[in-house]
């Protein structure tokens, strides 16, 4: 519990004095057996939830509570104290089997461990300290029921009360401890209690599908039906929660694996980038120093140094426009989708490539269409895109003479209001063999390519409701085709 141990010591008291009251609605007489005795499931919550060393806190004080509630009830002394007795030896027997069989914190989304929390606190606390129970109330004289009776009633009790409140408890503590931890344990077990209280209470009082019978053969059907509906119903819960946390790793492995190769292609153009930059930075250094010699020789030409002082403006907003883009393509996180101009987006990749194209001595074509329809998408994952196919394109084109080097990048809009985008290279191609292969994982025909690229790049335009692929000519150059749904459009494109 986050809570300090006196303030948790006295919601349990609360808790266990009033679940007493409540198990006392649901007794039969004569018989000293509820059909729904909730403070040893309060109890077992709470020892679950705090450190071991100070249960006996928790233990000592539901005490005051378990006296004042039983006598009210005109139970002997010597019974209250037995019963609490083994009230609280059930709380320990399933807190230190969890513990011992989970070994950790316990998880919502682990069969393993829901199972060990079922298995200890539902079946094995409440039978071994029903043995308990019912030998000192055999002991003691009070009630008239037999002991195997009183053994069976007291774990049906017992074991309902375990399943109506620890689940919910435990899991909504989870909800408050662990920040996008899914919900669907808690809910299902919130939805769970408060059915089946519903159906307790209809069958105690006489209405509802468990009515026709003998009071005590009621209470029966109703606890087995509370069992056979809670645990199916929470374990598939659990699956269902264990199911979303895989997904949630999946993508959140998906996206550090989209941020790594962003991370080696931007590698790849270190040198290109830094040659990008010192452009810039060149020029303001060049024109400080034309302003610093004016200024030392007297010269006071407003108009000329205002010149230099744009000039200056114009190359550091240049060099800013490049480290902006650069900052945005290393930076992690999930996607965020707006609206996009894709000729804007086409632009800037090739202004990020541009000193890695002037390098490779690639002629840039391009053909845009103008006034193309809206597209919706994350610019970096697209930029991340289209980059890696420039890239592809001059790489491929390193064995071409320098003469013969040229990317020809098209934009127009298809039928439906989406766009396509197609970059095609004059390097050799590829063989039909290649284009069954280039989007499959760790595939490439580069010498020390990760075969990555292509496969992200696929996966990123599919998450966008578009489509990516090839096509060649041998010995006439590849060309990639990217389609993308229009603003309005959701869904799928075709070719």
């Amino acid at each position: 519990m986050r809570w300090g141990i006196a303030p948790a010591a006295l919601l349990v008291a609360a808790a266990y004095y009033l679940g007493a009251k409540l198990g006392f609605v649901f007794t039969f007489h004569p018989r000293p057996i509820s059909a729904f005795w909730v403070p040893n499931a309060v109890l077992l919550a709470a020892l679950l939830l705090t450190p071991a060393r100070s249960w006996w806190v928790l233990l000592a004080a539901a005490f005051p509570a378990h006296v004042a509630a039983e006598l009210q009830s005109s139970v002997p002394g010597t019974m209250v104290v037995a019963w609490f007795a083994s009230n609280c030896s059930e709380a320990l027997i399933g807190a230190a089997s969890v513990r011992m069989l989970v070994g950790r914190r316990l998880r919502f989304d682990s069969l393993r461990d829901i199972g060990a929390l079922l298995l200890a606190g539902a079946l094995v606390a409440p039978l071994l300290s029903s043995f308990l129970d019912a030998g000192l109330v055999k002991l003691i004289g009070w009630g008239e029921a037999g002991y195997w009776e009183m053994v069976q009633r007291r774990l049906l009790s017992n074991a309902v009360a375990f399943l109506l409140v620890v689940p919910p408890a435990l899991s909504l503590a989870n909800l408050a401890a662990e920040k996008n931890a899914p919900g669907i344990v808690a809910g299902v077990s919130i939805v769970n209690t408060l059915a089946m209280l519903l159906a307790i209470y209809a069958a105690f009082n006489g209405f509802g599908p468990f009515v026709g019978n003998l009071p005590e053969e009621n209470a029966r059907a109703v606890q087995l039906f509370v069992i056979g509906v809670t645990v199916p119903s929470l374990l598939l819960a659990v699956l269902l929660q264990q199911n979303r946390r895989t997904e949630r790793a999946a993508r959140e492995q998906g996206q550090q694996l989209t941020h790594l190769s962003r991370v080696v292609m931007l590698g790849d153009l270190a040198g290109a980038l830094a040659h990008e930059l010192n452009q810039p930075l060149t020029a303001i250094l060049s024109n400080a120093q034309a302003a610093q010699r004016m200024l030392a020789n007297g010269s006071t030409d407003l108009r000329e140094l205002g010149e230099i002082v744009e000039d200056i403006v114009a190359s550091d907003e240049r060099a800013s426009a490049v480290i902006h883009r650069l900052r945005a393509l290393f930076k992690k996180g999930e996607g965020r989708y707006r609206r996009l101009d894709a000729n804007r987006v086409l632009i800037e990749v090739l202004e990020l490539a541009n000193g890695d194209l002037m390098s490779r001595d690639v002629s840039v074509y391009k053909q845009l269409e103008p006034r193309l329809p809206p597209i919706v998408g994350d610019p970096i994952q697209l930029q991340q895109v289209l980059l890696n196919l420039v890239m592809n394109a001059c790489e491929a084109m390193a064995t071409v003479a320098a003469e013969g080097r040229s990317l020809t990048v098209r934009t127009y809009a298809v039928a439906g209001g989406g766009v396509q985008i197609s970059l095609v290279d004059r390097g050799p191609g590829f063989s039909p063999e290649q284009h069954d292969r280039l989007f499959e994982p760790f595939f490439t025909t580069k010498a020390h390519g990760l075969g990555l690229g292509l496969a992200l790049s696929r996966t990123i335009v599919a998450a966008h409701g578009g489509r990516l692929w090839g096509t060649t000519e041998p010995g006439r150059g590849a060309a990639f085709h990217v389609a993308l749904p229009g603003a309005g459009r959701v869904g799928p494109m075709s070719n």
